[in-house]
């Protein structure tokens, strides 16, 4: 029979979250949690629907909820990767606008749990400036069509109203390249 090597030490969900045990993108991914039933309903933890990334979002509302977590050093389930799965599709303007629809998600988690713990006022904030960019620069690489067509997903208000998780210099070349795609 394993042995598995369990933290004994219960903690909260923030401070799990902000351990630095795993790195973001792990502590994000939804799937590399388990979560009891009841603690979901409870707290009316769903993903939104039709929608990618819905991880993003959620792994921080659990985490600014959970009153007891503990970290198992154990993989409980295999996952299977699908080399066809739309999160492994190239570049495209709809993966993009995917994209694009959680930053209104993610920033009003600012004025929610942001409010409760200001360790995901800095999470947030660098999940933005991560996402942009990454936008972005992927942006670019789309024929000038589908260009057009992220451009447009956002009014130039909205795109400004994001652009402000930038550092100054970052603004700008954003702003740039933005206008240049």
């Amino acid at each position: 029979e394993p042995q598995f090597d369990i933290d004994a030490q219960q903690r909260t969900g923030a401070d799990m979250f902000f351990s630095h045990q795993l790195n973001w993108r792990e502590q994000i991914s939804a799937c590399r949690k388990m979560y009891r039933l009841d603690f979901i309903k409870a707290n009316n933890l769903y993903f939104a629907e039709d929608t990618m990334y819905e991880d993003n979002d959620y792994a921080m509302r659990v985490a600014a909820v959970a009153k007891k977590c503990r970290h198992f050093d154990m993989c409980p389930y295999v996952c299977r990767q699908v080399s066809t799965s739309t999160t492994r599709d190239g570049v495209s303007a709809a993966r993009l606008q995917y994209w694009q629809a959680t930053w209104p998600i993610i920033t009003a988690l600012l004025d929610t749990i942001g409010k409760q713990d200001a360790r995901f006022v800095e999470l947030i904030n660098f999940y933005m400036r991560y996402d942009l960019w990454d936008v972005l620069n992927n942006m670019v690489r789309l024929p000038k069509n589908d260009r057009k067509i992220v451009k447009k997903n956002l009014s130039a208000g909205e795109w400004l109203r994001y652009i402000h998780f930038l550092p100054l210099k970052r603004r700008i070349e954003f702003i740039f390249k933005l206008l240049k795609a």
